[in-house]
């Protein structure tokens, strides 16, 4: 998923530099560049700064405090996607009036923000339940832990 965060984020910057170099003078392209180049930024920190840190969790020896620490993580992110997730809302609302205003004051700068903002928030709107919808998905795995009561599946046999 965080491939998927930096991924969206290097288009965001993309389609900045593009429109500022394709229509540098047009005060719609411009608000929406600024939009895009803004929220690249933003999207690509939380990108790279999850994807380091799955990068570390891969790389440390599987232990029983490992396994406690990763536990916590999960359960940290969780909370901070549902926090992100009401965010996202509150911004997606708030870019709806600034397209609003834009178009009912006929304000191309406020048009290019809000729809610039529009999509950006909607992408993370997905994004955000999505990724905590994978977190909170229950482990299929867990009928063969030791510590669960129910019983455990049998191995497949030879086929024989």
């Amino acid at each position: 998923m965080f491939f998927l965060l930096a991924g969206w984020a290097g288009l965001s910057w993309l389609t900045g530099l593009l429109l500022l170099l394709r229509l540098p003078d047009h005060p719609l392209a411009q608000a929406a560049a600024a939009q895009c180049v803004i929220w690249g930024v933003l999207n690509s920190g939380f990108g790279l700064f999850g994807l380091r840190q799955a990068h570390r969790a891969d790389r440390a020896a599987i232990n029983p405090t490992t396994i406690q620490r990763e536990l916590a993580d999960r359960e940290r992110l969780i909370r901070l996607l549902q926090f992100s997730a009401r965010v996202s809302l509150a911004f997606l609302a708030l870019a709806g009036l600034v397209l609003a205003a834009g178009l009912i004051l006929r304000t191309a700068a406020a048009i290019g923000h809000g729809a610039a903002m529009v999509i950006q928030t909607t992408f993370l709107c997905f994004f955000d339940r999505t990724f905590l919808a994978r977190l909170t998905l229950p482990d299929i795995h867990a009928q063969n832990q030791a510590d669960n009561p129910t019983e455990a599946i049998d191995a497949p046999g030879s086929g024989r």
